[in-house]
């Protein structure tokens, strides 16, 4: 009988493919959110910031 050698799997490496990913994909949606967040008007852009202190339209 011969014997067979079996491979790891090298986690170190597909952890950074993973980790690669997910900066690709938060980087890609930060872009989108800034995109998007550049065609809202001024005014809609003061209401956001007037919720996110708490003080909606003073």
């Amino acid at each position: 009988m011969s014997a067979v050698r079996v491979q790891k799997p090298n986690f170190k490496d597909q952890m950074e493919e993973i980790l690669f990913a997910c900066k690709k994909k938060i980087a890609e949606a930060h872009r989108n959110y800034q995109k998007d967040l550049s065609d809202v008007s001024e005014e809609v852009k003061d209401a956001i910031d007037m919720l996110a202190l708490d003080k909606p339209f003073s």
